[in-house]
């Protein structure tokens, strides 16, 4: 374990800064395009350009500019990686996983929907005595439609489901928590990453039910050594937040029986979650010795005994 140096903090606050400056970058492109195409289509007359309209006309567009946006940031992020990897081999973990982690981690990612259906059923409760709660529901509400219930599927698993997925977990997960786990404990890097992912949500309901999956995806990328797996976790999360109720097409009864199965989930994923603990991947490496000794020493593993929403649209992690 190397000692906590600045750039322990600046790398990730520069990851978080690509990620952000990208999206701002690709979305100002995309709003001078259709500026270019039609200026009545972002609200331009006499000259006077409607910020309304224009923020309105992007939110319609917002699966196409996460998917640009989406691209680039795992360009940049393969890149970043490539180099902190010539570094240290174990910057970021790619080993290989089994079945059983795959299986494990998709039916904790079942038990956590069926948590935020939970969740969101009482926040939606709440909101109807609590005016600034409800307040806070509705602006949700508004902003997940520019992600889904615009009828195109394709468009929302290439987006939501493919794409994001990636580029949030070479940014967040690779990056972040592979920077941190270097110089902290795997809890505290764990903790952290999941607070930051959280926060670059921006909207607070996002925000309450986001922390939960991240800290999951972290701890399971700690325990398989494969940011292949939390990639996998987070599109089938977000396949059944986006795509899954668009392809249902918000049919009450369909939605119904699905949070109904998601809740259901909830104890199975406790199960699995214990069960994936149990064959976890653990380094033997010594902490005491600085990178530059460990790079050219094997990484030994060893398995461990096997141990013995209401479906709610959430927008995406």
């Amino acid at each position: 374990m190397r000692k906590f140096g600045a750039r322990t903090i600046l790398i990730p606050i520069a990851a978080v800064a690509m990620f952000y400056i990208v999206q701002l970058v690709v979305a100002s492109f995309y709003s001078f395009i259709l500026m270019f195409i039609d200026g009545a289509l972002v609200g331009i007359e006499g000259g006077v350009l409607d910020i309304d309209s224009v923020e309105d006309l992007l939110m319609k567009h917002m699966n196409n500019i996460s998917a640009v946006y989406s691209v680039l940031v795992i360009i940049i992020s393969s890149i970043v990686l490539s180099v902190l990897l010539k570094q240290d081999k174990f910057a970021l973990r790619r080993e290989r996983y089994s079945a059983g982690h795959i299986v494990s981690s998709l039916l904790i990612m079942s038990g956590i929907t069926g948590l935020i259906s939970l969740q969101m059923a009482g926040l939606v409760s709440l909101g109807e005595t609590v005016p600034y709660v409800g307040k806070v529901i509705q602006e949700y509400i508004e902003l997940s439609q520019a992600f889904i219930g615009n009828g195109n599927v394709v468009m929302i698993i290439l987006s939501t489901c493919i794409l994001v997925p990636i580029s949030e977990e070479l940014v967040f997960r690779g990056i972040i928590q592979g920077e941190l786990r270097r110089a902290l404990p795997a809890w505290a890097a764990i903790a952290i990453q999941a607070v930051i992912f959280a926060l670059v949500h921006g909207n607070i309901v996002q925000i309450s039910y986001v922390i939960i999956p991240a800290i999951i995806l972290g701890l399971v990328y700690e325990w398989t050594k494969s940011i292949y797996v939390p990639i996998i976790m987070h599109m089938f999360f977000n396949f059944i937040g986006s795509a899954l109720p668009e392809m249902l097409n918000y049919n009450e009864t369909a939605m119904m029986y699905l949070g109904l199965i998601q809740i259901a989930f909830i104890p199975v994923a406790v199960i699995a979650l214990f069960y994936l603990k149990a064959i976890r991947k653990t380094d033997d490496k010594p902490d005491d010795k600085p990178d530059d000794e460990l790079i050219d020493e094997p990484v030994y593993e060893r398995v461990q005994p096997v141990a013995s929403q209401v479906t709610w649209k959430h927008r995406d992690l």
